[in-house]
């Protein structure tokens, strides 16, 4: 063993270090120690919330053989705080470029005309600093089953998809005027536009003839395009 090694040793015993600094939000476990002699060593530990950045332990050294000193800075506590608020197709949410976000802070979301939210309409910072999941979706939206008066539309669905077609049909004694065709296009609207139903001309009842009569049973209106037959009496 060296002479220097050997007075270094014999030093030792007497070379303290001052009390190691504190830190925010955070503490070390010297805090019940008198004093801090050559080799102890302290620990840090940040408050909830609050991540450790840098080595969490340093130890009372000695640079010239006489004074103490630690063996490096303390760590830090840092601040939870999440990322900007993830963007979303078609749509956008309520969060600014100057915004911090913290722990339980939580951002709206909503989508441009034409396109439905799916999902939570807002997120929220967790404890962890990342957002919460599943993330809100814009999707485009269907359309709503068309209404023609005096008519109908094939099918039963409330809510057609974007490219499904509907047929229209009207009530009897109406004629179609447009397409009887329609798709179903983004933002809810149709193409060919829906068509409407316009009230036929009717025709008055048959007339009588002598010795004969004519057969129209139970219609009650006569539009174009009904016949109806007539035949005479016997003899």
């Amino acid at each position: 063993m060296s002479r220097g090694v050997e007075m270094l040793l014999s030093a030792s015993v007497s070379i303290a270090c001052d009390p190691p600094p504190d830190i925010p939000h955070g503490r070390h476990s010297g805090h019940l120690m008198g004093t801090f002699s050559y080799a102890d060593v302290v620990t840090y530990t940040c408050d909830p919330g609050h991540p450790l950045a840098g080595e969490p332990s340093i130890f009372c050294t000695t640079a010239d053989g006489e004074h103490g000193v630690w063996s490096g800075p303390p760590p830090r506590c840092g601040e939870v705080k999440c990322p900007p608020p993830p963007g979303i197709a078609n749509g956008n949410h309520s969060g600014q470029p100057s915004d911090t976000h913290l722990p339980g802070s939580a951002v709206q979301y909503t989508c441009r005309d034409g396109y439905s939210l799916i999902g939570n309409a807002s997120i929220s910072c967790t404890a962890g600093g990342t957002w919460s999941r599943p993330r809100p979706r814009c999707e485009a939206t269907g359309c709503k089953r068309p209404e023609i008066k005096n008519g109908r539309t094939t099918g039963l669905e409330t809510v057609y998809r974007l490219a499904d077609i509907v047929v229209f049909e009207c009530d009897f004694g109406y004629a179609l005027k447009g397409s009887q065709e329609s798709q179903c296009q983004f933002g809810d609207t149709w193409d060919p536009p829906v068509p409407i139903c316009e009230k036929m001309l009717q025709c008055p009842s048959p007339p009588n003839i002598k010795n004969g009569q004519h057969e129209s049973k139970d219609v009650k209106v006569f539009i174009p395009g009904v016949s109806v037959k007539y035949y005479c009496d016997l003899g």
